[in-house]
């Protein structure tokens, strides 16, 4: 789930309710609450469960990144613009990210880019990519200083500005 700070929306992709979905739905907020849900046409994402999303303020859409699908996946998805949008499959430079599924996600409004982190990959992972939003989307494998957490999937993150860090709470690491 995204917050669409221009429109005052939640929307929310995907997921699991008896079988993988990847249906799309917005929640208006004012002057009330009210769920409907969007009707796409088009290719769009598989469904899945496990995907991480986020909001990219800077060209007002949605990106879906990753999950599980029946296989694990690291594909990226654009929704734009937001409510009356169309899906658009990614293909970002670099080397791949691994496939994972609930994994953490993080917009970084000071360098215009996503940072995923851990997730499940087959084991659980404790590793940091990059997806470089600017001209042509690019991944990159980060090596951050200091101790990190350890392997984890089901976590959660979010990006805190006064920091300027990631800050990764929670989560599954088998025990």
């Amino acid at each position: 789930m995204i917050h669409n700070p221009v429109d005052d929306h939640l929307v929310v992709f995907g997921g699991l309710y008896d079988n993988y979905l990847n249906d799309l739905w917005v929640m208006t907020r004012a002057p009330v609450a009210w769920w409907f849900p969007i009707a796409v046409p088009g290719t769009r994402p598989s469904p899945r469960l496990g995907h991480a999303a986020i909001y990219d303020p800077a060209r007002h859409r949605m990106l879906v990144i990753g999950g599980f699908d029946g296989t694990l996946r690291n594909d990226v998805w654009e929704y734009a613009p937001l409510v009356a949008g169309v899906w658009r499959e990614l293909q970002p430079a670099g080397p791949l990210m691994p496939p994972r599924s609930s994994h953490s996600a993080v917009y970084d409004p000071l360098r215009d880019r996503v940072l995923v982190f851990g997730g499940d990959g087959g084991t659980f992972l404790d590793d940091v990519w990059e997806l470089k939003l600017g001209g042509t989307p690019e991944w990159h494998a980060l090596t951050p200083e200091g101790a990190r957490p350890g392997g984890r999937r089901e976590h959660t993150a979010i990006y805190y500005a006064m920091w300027d860090q990631m800050v990764v709470f929670g989560g599954f690491d088998g025990a």
